[in-house]
């Protein structure tokens, strides 16, 4: 009997073991920096997506789930992946169904131009980040016959479904998100908003006119969604989201775009070759790929108009169901205020914009000084407002506030050392001698480093990161 439980014991440690093992060692991102919107799917309550956006980074990055939340009260989702190629927008789809009922599909056409990842990155991206399934099995059988030769493709089904590629190559790159989920995967809809800006020509993509010869296999795809949307009742877009299109890659949406003309509850749209998007091309796009944030607002609302304003969704706010809709449109808004804070900071002699950014309830300002701050505004404005004199903090300091409350304070005297807790990982320690302040670190990155007199750190709440340091020397 004994004999029989140290056997039982041992597999079940064993199973523990590489259970632990494999959630930290698994791929976690989608979109990079460990934010993925397929763990955004999981935390998603059931039958609650009315839109859903399928495709590449030219969905995340362009089509903006809280600008439909906040004018229409739709909930919209990104379902996308760096790199998505035809056969995972598929199958992620058919993953997305058993949990959702949305109204409307919408599925990018660039996964179409091209037949295999050449990034192996993406590729395990979109081979391992769906949950093992039918779905997910059907995809890595799919994806490696079809792209791979024949004894390749066994060893890669093989090891997509024993996730074999992740547990032996991420050992020396493992960091913090490996152990900890990020907390915007708890109600992120998808998006990667990017606020890079490119000046964007699309004259050339427009003028490619000429209809391409679509490959059985690219036919068989747009059938399979046909299919697949009337068994399901959802009206399917097949869309082509705005970026600087080459020759063969235009050929194919002209010719998706003939292919399907006058089938039932289907249809295709176009914002290369749309004249009525709003777009201001030096402004609107991050690079020759993909929109920026501000463009992935108008191609959201220009996808509104054209394909879900007489559809008579439902508009979802006050329903408690929905609150993740509600999280995320307060997140965007934070990245969005915070995409002006360094301007804030660089005018920070006027006093009114200092007290702007202290005014924030979303952000908490540290401010670390060392014994010459006189001449610096930013140092001098905060201080007289929060009532201190010239003649306090000789020996520099550490002011913690948010809005208009002051968290914590360390004038280089006497204590020796204090710590402030901005959320449960991360905390502020400020070392001294008694006399002066030795050193200001936030987790193991030193404020005050080298020859700064003045450093100032923004940390939102919202975002759970620091989202400006700023040195002053």
């Amino acid at each position: 009997m004994k004999k029989v439980i140290k056997i039982v014991s041992f597999f079940l440690i064993t199973i523990i073991i590489l259970a632990i093992s494999y959630r930290t060692l698994s791929w976690k991102d989608t979109t990079g920096e460990y934010v993925s919107n397929i763990e955004q799917l999981k935390n998603t309550p059931n039958d609650t997506i009315d839109v859903v956006f399928v495709g590449s980074s030219h969905v995340y990055c362009g089509f903006a789930p809280h600008t439909l939340w906040n004018n229409t009260g739709i909930a919209s989702f990104d379902l996308s992946i760096s790199g998505m190629d035809r056969y995972s927008s598929y199958y992620y789809t058919k993953y997305l169904l058993k949990t959702q009922k949305p109204k409307v599909v919408a599925i990018d056409l660039y996964p179409l131009t091209f037949d295999k990842h050449l990034d192996q990155g993406n590729e395990y991206r979109n081979m391992m980040s769906m949950p093992l399934s039918k779905e997910s099995i059907d995809l890595a059988k799919n994806y490696s016959v079809s792209t791979k030769e024949e004894n390749e493709a066994n060893e890669a089904i093989n090891n997509y479904l024993l996730r074999w590629p992740i547990i032996h190559t991420r050992y020396k790159e493992l960091k913090k998100g490996d152990y900890i989920a990020a907390p915007e995967n708890a109600f992120l809809r998808g998006e990667g908003l990017v606020n890079n800006i490119t000046p964007v020509d699309l004259s050339d993509s427009r003028s490619y006119k000429d209809i391409g010869d679509l490959s059985k296999e690219q036919i068989k795809w747009i059938d399979d969604f046909v299919k697949l949307s009337e068994e399901k009742g959802f009206k399917l877009v097949f869309m082509v989201a705005p970026y600087a299109a080459q020759y063969h890659e235009m050929i194919v949406f002209n010719a998706v775009e003939e292919y399907v003309s006058g089938l039932q509850n289907v249809d295709f749209i176009s914002a290369i070759t749309a004249t009525d998007t709003k777009f201001d091309f030096k402004n609107d796009f991050a690079d020759s790929g993909h929109l920026n944030a501000s463009g992935a607002g108008k191609l959201t609302k220009w996808f509104y108009d054209k394909e879900l304003k007489e559809l008579g969704l439902k508009n979802h706010k006050g329903d408690p169901k929905y609150d993740d809709w509600n999280q995320d449109a307060a997140y965007q808004a934070c990245l969005n205020v915070n995409e002006n804070i360094e301007k804030f900071i660089e005018v920070s002699a006027d006093s009114e914009a200092v007290e702007s950014i202290m005014g924030s309830g979303h952000l908490i300002f540290t401010l670390a000084f060392n014994e010459n701050w006189g001449k610096y505004p930013i140092v001098a404005n905060t201080l007289k407002n929060m009532g201190y004199k010239d003649t306090d903090f000789k020996n520099g300091g550490v002011m913690v506030l948010q809005g208009n409350n002051v968290l914590l304070v360390h004038d280089g005297i006497g204590e020796k050392e204090k710590i402030f807790n901005y959320d449960r990982y991360t905390s502020l320690k400020v070392s001294g001698s008694g006399v002066f302040i030795d050193k200001v670190k936030i987790g193991t990155k030193e404020l005050l480093s080298e020859d700064a007199n003045v450093s100032v750190m923004l940390w939102d709440i919202n975002v759970k990161k620091a989202i400006l340091e700023k040195d002053y020397h």
